[in-house]
């Protein structure tokens, strides 16, 4: 796959508001938003929208999303039930679902798009928190 390294957790990787104006941003400085899927409510009563991770391909490290479309309802919610904060997040993922993020992530790179979602791409509704 080309992944030489992953970067130190994320933190504020979640939070109580569906209200941007309240939310961390990406560790590259640029805004976090809806996300692929909308704001999905975590089992400990937070939301998330993107869960970003930074990893190596090669050209330093690049932000990258962990819910993506490509996940089943039952990733989604395994990876909504983790604590992204924690030192091994990423390694904990299973095997299968790294290999969709990495490979989700780089198809949107190769096609000189973002790999997070844009405005015009969010999920209808994706502003009300919603159960995964």
């Amino acid at each position: 796959m080309g992944l030489l390294s992953r970067s130190s957790p994320m933190l504020g990787w979640q939070t109580s508001q569906s209200d941007r104006a309240g939310w961390n941003k990406r560790a590259d400085g640029t805004e976090k938003g809806d996300g692929w899927l909308g704001q999905l409510q975590r089992p400990d009563g937070m939301v998330s929208t993107e869960i970003s991770v930074g990893l190596d391909f090669g050209k330093g490290e690049t932000q990258i999303p962990v819910l993506v479309p490509t996940l089943t309802p039952d990733e989604v919610r395994g990876v909504l039930a983790m604590n992204p904060s924690a030192p091994d997040f990423w390694t904990s993922l299973s095997p299968d679902i790294r290999t969709k993020v990495v490979t989700f992530a780089q198809g949107r790179l190769a096609q000189g798009k973002s790999p997070f979602a844009g405005p015009e791409e969010y999920p209808q509704n994706s502003a009300t928190p919603r159960q995964p």
